[in-house]
């Protein structure tokens, strides 16, 4: 099943980062889950528009996962963290895109907070 479209190129970079430099091998798998949740999501985006909220669902969920409920809470107040927990179906997937790359870059990248 090929994908017509991939409307999370800024996530898919920011978790592609994640996964080769994470040391910690639980973050590293956490983030191959992501990875399955993106295509799935993408290629649902592509073919089903009822199952791709179904299947944005579990991206979201594996992000969840991914980021930690503890850091969640910890920067509940950070605007990324209120965007990630305001997402929807009603959200444009490019700005979906640019709120999970925002924060997954805020959370792992060079400078982020563990």
């Amino acid at each position: 099943m090929a994908r017509a479209m991939t409307p999370f190129r800024k996530t898919r970079v920011a978790a592609d980062y994640v996964l080769r430099n994470s040391s910690e091998e639980a973050t590293h798998l956490r983030a191959l889950e992501v990875f399955h949740a993106l295509v799935a999501c993408e290629e649902a985006m592509a073919e089903d528009p009822v199952l791709a909220q179904e299947r944005f669902d579990e991206l979201r969920s594996a992000l969840r996962v991914l980021l930690g409920d503890a850091w969640i809470a910890r920067h509940a107040e950070d605007a990324q963290v209120r965007a990630f927990l305001g997402l929807d179906q009603d959200t444009l997937p490019a700005d979906q895109d640019e709120t999970i790359a925002a924060l997954l870059w805020e959370r792992f990248g060079p400078a982020g907070t563990a």
